[in-house]
C-alpha cells in the first residue's frame, strides 16, 4: 500500500482528482471505456465536487460507468443514500448518460439486492469485455472511506461477510451505531479484484487506526481492521492529509 500525505483536504482531492483522470485515459485509451466505483461518507465530497466543476471537462463522460462499492437499503431520494450523495455532488451535475450509472437496486429484500447487483455487475463486463462469466471482474477504480471502527464500504469489524469468498455482494445488517443497518456491500475479493484502490482518510479522528493500517502489524487475522484486508500493492493508495502525523 502506497501512503500519500497531503498539507489540506483539498490537496488530497485535487490528488485523487487528477489520478482519477488520467487512469480513465489510460483505460479508454487501451480498452475503450472506465469504471469506477463510489463510496459513501463525507470523505469523497470534495472529490465528487471538484471531478463535477474544475475537472469535468478531463472526464470522458460517456465512456466512464459507475457503480457503488456499498449503498444503505434506504431510497435514491433518502438522504443516508450513497447514490444521492455521489449523484447531488456530481453525477447530476456532469455529461453522464443515466445507461452509465448503475445504482444498487433497492428492491426486495437486501439479500435479493446483492444478488441483482453482483448479477448486473457480471453481466456489464461480460458485454463489455467479454470476460469469463465465473470471473471476479476487475474494476478500474475502487474509492473507498474508512470509518472510525475502521470498516470499508459497509465490511464491518467482525461480521461473517469479512470471510465470504465466493460472492462477489453480500447484504449486511451493520452495527447498532451505524444508521441504516440493512447494507448491501462489494465482499474482500471484488474489491482486491481492482486495477486501483484510493482510500481516502482525511482528518485527525481515526489516527490510531491509520497507525495501525500503516504499520499493519497485526497479527491475529480476526482481530484485524476490514481496511487491513484491502491487498498490499502499488496501485492500492491510502491518502491522509496533515492531520495525521506518524
Amino acid at each position: 500500500m502506497k501512503v500519500s500525505k497531503f498539507d489540506t483536504i483539498s490537496e488530497l482531492s485535487h490528488w485523487a482528482a487528477d489520478y482519477i483522470c488520467k487512469t480513465a485515459d489510460d483505460c479508454i485509451s487501451k480498452k475503450g471505456f472506465f469504471t469506477i466505483c463510489m463510496s459513501g461518507g463525507s470523505s469523497p465530497a470534495m472529490l465528487y465536487l471538484l471531478l463535477a466543476t474544475e475537472y469535468a471537462s478531463k472526464m470522458n463522460w460517456t465512456r466512464t460507468y459507475v457503480f457503488w462499492s456499498d449503498e444503505r437499503f434506504v431510497p435514491h431520494t433518502d438522504g443516508n443514500s450513497n447514490f444521492k450523495s455521489a449523484y447531488d455532488l456530481l453525477l447530476s451535475k456532469c455529461p453522464i448518460r443515466e445507461a452509465n450509472i448503475f445504482s444498487v437496486p433497492i428492491t426486495g429484500s437486501p439479500d435479493e439486492s446483492a444478488e441483482k447487483y453482483e448479477k448486473q455487475i457480471k453481466n456489464f463486463f461480460w458485454e463489455k469485455s467479454h470476460t469469463d462469466y465465473k470471473a471476479i471482474p476487475s474494476f478500474d477504480v475502487i474509492l473507498l472511506g474508512m470509518g472510525g471502527d475502521g470498516h470499508i464500504a459497509s465490511l464491518f469489524p467482525g461480521i461473517p461477510q469479512l470471510d465470504e469468498q465466493k460472492k462477489l455482494v453480500v447484504a449486511v445488517t451493520a452495527p447498532f451505531y451505524a444508521p441504516s443497518r440493512d447494507r448491501i456491500t462489494f465482499t474482500i475479493p471484488l474489491i482486491n479484484a481492482a486495477a486501483n484502490v484510493l482510500l481516502l482518510v482525511p482528518g485527525k479522528e481515526k489516527l490510531k487506526l491509520i497507525k495501525q493500517l500503516v504499520s499493519n502489524d497485526s497479527n491475529d487475522k480476526k482481530r484485524k481492521l476490514p481496511a487491513e484486508m484491502i491487498k498490499q500493492s502499488e496501485t492500492t493508495h491510502l491518502l491522509i492529509d496533515n492531520d495525521y502525523s506518524s
